[in-house]
């Protein structure tokens, strides 16, 4: 068969560099490759970066195998960015597993994958996916994914989430069309309220919940939320516990409609809420009726 015997170039363009020599085809060839690019914003303007790159080939041009590192670093795309990346990835076109490392401010990932190119689709599971700090997520068992032209696919993903637990049923994107159907339990509060930038109210709070959606762009589904334990408590001075018993939040979502109603009561009093809005911006027009009783 065909073959590279004893290569060796250098090809630049502007200020990216790559590298590549030594043979190829042969039964203990063995070419490798580096490269380099100082930003990614010279090759895709919406992409930033700095990315170096290294590995090695073998085997033949029906079957090659490749081993190599990618790292990034100050990496930017569309909708977030990270301080830096490594993905260490070796195998064959059909049966190939990787590790990914990414940080940031918020977040410390890292995942490993194992699968393979079929039928024009890789297909494969995430074996392992955990992000440290704050935003703590482990993953509990590996969980299949599907990625192809135009759709994305990924399957039962049962997680422990900042203390509570996750489980994903389904992900689906395909043809612009996104659907997700899950439930989460004895999730912390605080942590939302944490990253929503909430301070008048902190505790222990801990609740369950599950949703259904689907996006077509428009958003149709529900989504349910309901205390599990726990109580919250405004703060002082003087600090004031709510004293929990009860607290659920229902909402449907009808091509960008929303109606939700809550229910809340404490030693205090109850509260009880229902309304509608005609979208999802804080713009929209809402309608909402409330009825407080207070504890006597």
């Amino acid at each position: 068969g065909a073959a590279i015997a004893n290569a060796a170039v250098w090809p630049t363009l502007g200020g990216n560099r790559a590298t590549a020599k030594g043979s190829f085809g042969g039964p203990r060839d063995q070419f490798s490759w580096w490269l380099e690019i100082p930003e990614l914003n010279s090759i895709e303007k919406t992409v930033h970066g700095q990315v170096r790159a290294h590995g090695t080939a073998r085997g033949t041009y029906a079957r090659p195998s490749i081993a190599g590192v990618v790292e990034a670093k100050k990496l930017a795309v569309p909708g977030i960015a990270f301080d830096a990346a490594t993905l260490k990835a070796e195998g064959t076109l059909d049966a190939h597993e990787g590790d990914l490392k990414a940080r940031n401010r918020d977040l410390d990932l890292s995942a490993k994958l194992k699968g393979g190119w079929s039928r024009g689709a890789w297909r494969g599971e995430i074996v392992s996916f955990e992000n440290a700090g704050e935003r703590a997520l482990v993953l509990q068992a590996p969980a299949p994914l599907e990625v192809g032209p135009g759709r994305v696919a990924l399957g039962r993903f049962n997680a422990t989430l900042v203390g509570g637990r996750l489980a994903l049923e389904s992900v689906r994107w395909e043809e612009g069309r996104l659907s997700s159907t899950g439930a989460f339990a004895a999730l912390p509060a605080q942590s939302v309220l944490n990253f929503l930038g909430e301070k008048r109210v902190a505790g222990n709070l801990t609740l369950d919940g599950d949703w259904s959606i689907l996006a077509t762009p428009k958003l149709n589904g529900r989504l349910a939320l309901r205390r599990a334990g726990g109580d919250l408590t405004l703060a002082g001075p003087p600090q004031v516990p709510l004293e929990l018993s009860r607290a659920t939040l229902d909402a449907r979502f009808t091509d960008d409609r929303v109606a939700a109603a809550l229910d809340i009561a404490t030693r205090l009093a109850t509260l009880r809420a229902e309304g509608e809005a005609a979208g999802l911006t804080p713009d929209a027009a809402a309608n909402w009726t409330a009825q407080v009783d207070l504890q006597e």
